[in-house]
């Protein structure tokens, strides 16, 4: 989880809420791909995408995008997050049944493609 006093600060979801309104938009890429939202804990200060600050022990939020070499990524505070999901899933309860749809569908390619390739040994 994201931690107790991330929950305290909340605006609009609990830690578990948050979360999974968080796994439903990774339902969008690809399975197990570093593009991925992740949660981070902060070890340094810095802002994330809309300037909000990040303190050291902060939990925020990473997708990285790009080749992996590249640094290419964004971040989001808590907050941030928790703004952006309430902007996408609010009212909108026709998106949330789309997206557990197709992470439901991308989960199952993805366990049905490493069951196969690891049955022929490759």
């Amino acid at each position: 989880m994201i931690g107790a006093k991330a929950e305290a600060d909340s605006i609009y979801y609990n830690d578990e809420k948050l979360l999974e309104y968080v796994n439903l938009l990774n339902g969008l890429n690809e399975a197990r791909t570093p593009n991925e939202w992740k949660t981070i804990k902060a070890r340094s200060n810095f802002k994330d995408l809309f300037g909000v600050s990040i303190k050291p022990g902060d939990y925020y939020f990473i997708r990285r995008f790009g080749v992996l070499a590249s640094n290419d990524k964004v971040l989001l505070s808590r907050m941030s997050m928790e703004k952006m999901i309430y902007c996408l899933f609010n009212q909108n309860y026709n998106m949330a049944q789309k997206l557990s749809i197709l992470k439901q569908q991308r989960d199952r390619e993805f366990l049905k493609a490493h069951l196969k390739s690891n049955c022929i040994g490759v």
